[in-house]
């Protein structure tokens, strides 16, 4: 009887063993596709929870939390958490298996370098990695690949002619290993990107370069067989597109396209500066229309809200130059009634959106930036946000200091200061823009699990949690706890739910009866009550 026992207690193990790993598989597969598609803070998130838990201490459990880490570290990279994914980078030069490549660490620490600009240190990371990867099991796949992330770090660093022998070196590798070849897929990309993107990039066309190599990997359609390989289980094609998906084109591809958004920053800024100067030059030549359109191109254009703050003092100078007040575009006038419809349904953050693009259309007109400035006061709940309303109703003074409502605005902007000192003392930063409308103000979606179920941050059932949370959970350490929790694991879940209506149905008919809770307490305290002592006299009679 007792060696069955130990036999049923090694089976429930086993079992149990068995279904941690599938549960862990799925999170992977999972959390690997958001990494192949650039959805960086929710793969973190989801890598986050297998890392700290941990997934077992046998073979294939220490395998996926070593591949964990790895790919956590890729998305903090991307994110610029350098300092987070260094700490993966040491965790992994001690790896959990004996499985996971010897060269891991190696190669975060010199995607870590590579990020950071440091040529010559993450050079010679690299071709360390390379060393070490043409050592050991598969050591010609190993080494090939190693020679691909090698070559996309010259081209950061501009050297072409060094990146394509890299690349041509990593196609003739041989990658076969027990009859199957691991770079099938590989191959195939690397040589459209020596014949289609190299040159380009050797020509300068960093972007052009860029776009190529995106329509290299559409047209190989690389995610399509990720996404099958997880259904089949793995399959080879699907091992090299998580290769090249995760290693290449989140890693040092990324930091390419970093080093290619801050030339055409540069650039633009350029631009800017050179249109501002042209239309003070108009001024100066008495051409006022040609200044005013000038004015508004580099509004248009501006990268940032400085930038825009220059076009704007521009803009208040040049518009009483002109023979005649400008015209308010057709195009503004539908903007402006589609934003006073979503207000009348009071969705705010859509309106403060169509605001937005209503001043891209018209910037030298006043009122557009008195009324979105006064949505974003209104729900503002964070000091970004109260600084955005601030930033807003300044513009409106200067255009228009002389408006009949400058004397209500520069009081709002009093009221809205006092209010961003408050905020800085009663909502301490649990997270970054957690329930802002810098973000709103851009039309994004809040990633709360509530309103991911409601639709919007300020549905009154949403704005009732939210309530709740202000004057019950963030005025106590416990609640501040729990609220630090939510916001750390629910936007996966959130985002999970947004897709599904079925779900969002689902959890709005679960919420109700807590916002029923929160809005009448005692009624909800007498229903409880009720409800305990009918169960109570039910036991009895069945007693």
């Amino acid at each position: 009887m007792e060696a069955f026992k130990k036999f049923l207690a090694c089976c429930a193990g086993l079992f149990l063993a068995f279904a941690v790993h599938a549960a862990t598989l799925k999170d992977l597969h999972a959390a690997g596709e958001l990494l192949a598609e650039g959805r960086h803070a929710a793969a973190e998130a989801r890598l986050d929870r297998i890392v700290k838990e941990g997934v077992d201490e046998t073979l294939i459990g220490d395998v996926m939390t070593d591949q964990a880490q790895t790919m956590r570290a890729i998305a903090r990279i991307a994110q610029g958490k350098l300092e987070a994914a260094a700490e993966d980078a040491v965790a992994l030069a001690k790896p959990r298996s004996s499985l996971t490549v010897p060269e891991a660490a190696v190669r975060l620490d010199a995607l870590i370098l590579l990020r950071r600009g440091e040529r010559g240190a993450a050079l010679a990371a690299y071709d360390r990695a390379v060393e070490m990867a043409s050592i050991g099991m598969a050591s010609g796949a190993r080494r090939a690949n190693m020679l691909a992330l090698r070559a996309w770090a010259k081209l950061v660093f501009g050297d072409v002619a060094a990146a394509r022998e890299d690349f041509e070196a990593a196609v003739a590798s041989d990658g076969v290993v027990l009859f199957t070849d691991d770079l099938a897929l590989q191959k195939p990309f690397w040589r459209a990107v020596i014949d289609e993107a190299l040159p380009l990039f050797a020509a300068g066309k960093m972007q052009e370069g860029l776009d190529r190599v995106d329509a290299i990997v559409k047209r190989l359609d690389l995610l399509g067989k990720l996404r099958e390989s997880d259904k089949k289980g793995g399959t080879t094609e699907g091992h090299s597109a998580k290769s090249i998906l995760w290693y290449e084109l989140q890693g040092p591809v990324a930091a390419l396209r970093a080093k290619s958004a801050e030339i055409a920053r540069a650039r633009a800024e350029e631009a800017q500066r050179a249109r501002l100067t042209e239309a003070q030059r108009a001024l100066l030549q008495n051409d006022p229309q040609r200044a005013f359109d000038l004015f508004v191109a580099a509004f248009r254009d501006a990268r940032d809200a400085d930038a825009r703050d220059r076009a704007i003092a521009g803009l208040a100078t040049v518009v009483k130059l002109l023979p005649g007040k400008p015209p308010v575009p057709e195009a503004l006038r539908r903007l402006l009634v589609k934003a006073k419809v979503l207000v009348e349904e009071k969705d705010y953050a859509g309106a403060i959106a169509l605001y937005a693009e209503a001043y891209r259309t018209a910037p030298w007109h006043a009122p557009l930036f008195y009324d979105r400035a006064l949505l974003i006061g209104q729900v503002a709940r964070s000091q970004a946000d109260f600084d955005a309303a601030m930033r807003e109703m300044r513009r409106f003074l200067t255009l228009a200091p002389d408006a009949p409502d400058a004397r209500a605005a520069q009081d709002k902007i009093y009221e809205w200061e006092v209010k961003r000192e408050r905020a800085a003392q009663a909502l301490p930063e649990i997270t970054p823009r957690a329930h802002g409308v810098s973000a709103t103000a851009a039309g994004a979606e809040g990633c709360f699990i509530a309103t991911a179920a409601f639709g919007s941050p300020w549905e009154s059932h949403v704005a009732t949690l939210r309530a709740f949370r202000d004057r019950h959970l963030l005025t106590n350490a416990p609640g501040r706890w729990f609220v630090a929790r939510y916001y750390q694991l629910s936007p996966p879940v959130a985002d999970f739910i947004r897709e599904r209506e079925s779900l969002r149905a689902l959890v709005r008919a679960l919420l109700t009866p807590v916002v029923f809770a929160v809005e009448q307490p005692g009624v909800a305290s007498a229903l409880l009550l009720a409800a305990l002592l009918g169960v109570a006299a039910w036991r009895r009679r069945c007693a």
